[in-house]
């Protein structure tokens, strides 16, 4: 069933007292499996946050979604950006691809090709560059292979990184711990 832009969104059946069920979408395809298939301005709540794509799938008997096509998540205090990936609802596990995130705790953007975890508890980037400026070229930034956040210790790790300063590459090494907050540990 296509429903048409008047009828636009849908409330799930679970038991929830929350807002954290609302999928909106300029179309709405229920499938015979209960799948839910979105298109055009997609929004689906989290419980802090919410997600914003042109595309995705809801599996309500599973509270995933899947096939996340030019995604925004909003969550908490961070942001990402992406060309595709899925969520969990229930659990926040998440595989995103091809995006950048803005951690604003630590006041980091990261540029990452991949990014697998679960919100609010850790994240890990494959792939990634980091940084604090505006413009790396006149700041600093890192690359790595790999940039690991615990967001439950504040603590983090990044593996086989190169750090940049002024563009110019001054230090490699292979692992690096690092607070993963701007508060005194």
């Amino acid at each position: 069933l296509n429903y048409p832009k008047l009828i636009n969104k849908y409330k799930s059946n679970s038991n929830s007292n929350s807002n954290s069920n609302s999928i909106d979408a300029g179309t709405i395809n229920m499938q015979s499996n209960g799948d839910i298939s979105l298109d055009d301005d997609v929004m689906i709540a989290l419980n802090d946050g919410q997600i914003q794509a042109s595309s995705a799938t809801y599996l309500q008997n599973q509270n995933f979604v899947k096939d996340i096509k030019k995604g925004d998540i909003y969550h908490s205090d961070n942001y990402f950006k992406f060309l595709s990936g899925s969520l969990a609802k229930d659990s926040g596990e998440l595989k995103l691809y091809n995006g950048a995130a803005y951690l604003r705790e630590r006041n980091l953007l990261v540029n990452y090709q991949s990014l697998i975890g679960n919100l609010g508890q850790n994240l890990k980037f494959q792939n990634a560059s980091l940084s604090s400026c505006n413009n790396v070229i006149e700041g600093w930034e890192i690359k790595a292979q790999s940039i690991n956040i615990n967001e439950e210790t504040d603590r983090g790790h990044i593996e086989d990184l190169s750090l940049k300063v002024l563009d110019r590459t001054i230090l490699r090494l292979p692992y690096f711990p690092f607070p993963a907050t701007t508060n005194r540990l």
